[in-house]
């Protein structure tokens, strides 16, 4: 059954990487009003079809995984899990507002992807079952000082309410119909306690939900590298042409990638396999390879590493080999440290991911 969920995932995720790739490029072209909204309701239902099929996975994953802990700009991840929401909920005629509140720190060490699932999914359930009124967030630091500091985030709006058997439900995993009401909820409060944290719903009598969710966190060093949002990527500069070899086997696929560079003065080489991948290599100068792992003849881990031998043996320097897989961001991380990649990226990849990768890894090699 794992193995069928994880196949299902992987297929859907280069499925969606193509859907919402074009979606994006769309976005980026003149639109009428009727355009725009058309292209909102497109995107938004991608975004929830990759939603359901994480959450199944989610479910299948043990309870034990540990939480990744990075360093990144809080604003920037609260501004940008809320833009798509702001824009939703305009066009549902409905309010939305999210606040940081005075003296909540900028710069945080925390599990950055497991906050924004759950902020993504929690918003979404207020902007689907609000009819009336809208919903907002709030981010502040907890002030308990007897425990680990903490970030609080609270999501209140004015739908019909949780009923109080679903949030009993809810709260207890054991129940043997916890997931009666849908795996949105539950899934959030699977992430909440993975991180070590607190999920409280509550109902009010006259109507609406809030939810609060408290998450530990620490203060990051300032030698700890924060994850450098798409914003900031003209701080490596504006780079030189550079040779791409890209290895992707889905023509779909493909087409996304190169649109996404297109305009930036780059050579691109394509390789439809990890033989074929090789091959070009050992012919080129590449500057970065994006190397896709689900690929016929050679995966491309095996790619990867049959490239790193290749360099040690001719005493070449090792170029950027950058992850593009449909593959979960930790078994990227896991496989591709032996193998030697560089870096990952996980489809479906928007062009902001894409390019602020290719400059870093340029930057570095500069």
């Amino acid at each position: 059954m794992e193995r069928a969920i994880a196949k299902l995932n992987e297929n859907a995720r280069n499925e969606l990487h193509s859907i919402m790739g074009m979606l994006e490029l769309v976005a980026e072209g003149p639109l009428t009003e009727s355009q725009y909204k058309n292209l909102l309701i497109s995107r938004s239902s991608a975004d929830r079809l990759l939603r359901s099929i994480e959450d199944v996975t989610q479910f299948v994953s043990p309870s034990t995984q540990q939480p990744r802990l990075s360093a990144f700009d809080l604003p920037s991840v609260v501004a940008d899990t809320s833009a798509l929401m702001g824009d939703l909920a305009r066009l549902k005629g409905l309010t939305f507002t999210f606040e940081i509140r005075s003296g909540t720190p900028t710069r945080v060490m925390s599990d950055r992807e497991c906050i924004e699932d759950i902020l993504v999914r929690l918003m979404d359930n207020s902007l689907r079952f609000t009819e009336k009124g809208g919903f907002d967030l709030t981010v502040s630091q907890g002030t308990n000082a007897s425990v680990r500091p903490r970030l609080n985030f609270i999501i209140c709006d004015t739908g019909p309410g949780i009923p109080g058997d679903t949030i009993a439900r809810v709260m207890n995993p054991a129940a043997p119909d916890h997931l009666k009401d849908g795996l949105g909820l539950p899934l959030v409060h699977k992430l909440v306690l993975r991180m070590g944290g607190d999920l409280h719903i509550d109902r009010s009598d006259g109507g609406g939900t809030r939810i609060t969710v408290s998450v530990p966190f620490e203060m990051p060093e300032a030698s700890d590298s924060p994850e450098v949002p798409y914003s900031e990527a003209q701080s490596y500069g504006q780079i030189r042409p550079l040779e791409i070899l890209i290895a992707e086997d889905s023509d779909e696929s493909y087409y996304v990638i190169e649109s996404y560079l297109d305009g930036e003065g780059h050579q691109l080489t394509r390789a439809q396999n990890g033989v074929s991948a090789l091959d070009w290599f050992k012919k080129g100068d590449f500057d970065v390879v994006l190397m896709d792992i689900h690929m016929p003849v050679m995966d491309g881990y095996s790619a990867t590493r049959a490239i790193r031998e290749w360099e040690t043996t001719n005493g070449r320097p090792r170029v950027p080999i950058v992850v593009l897989s449909s593959d979960s961001l930790e078994t990227q991380r896991e496989n591709g440290a032996k193998a030697g990649c560089s870096g990952y990226i996980t489809k479906p990849a928007s062009k902001a991911a894409v390019l602020n990768s290719i400059r870093r890894f340029a930057a570095t090699r500069s």
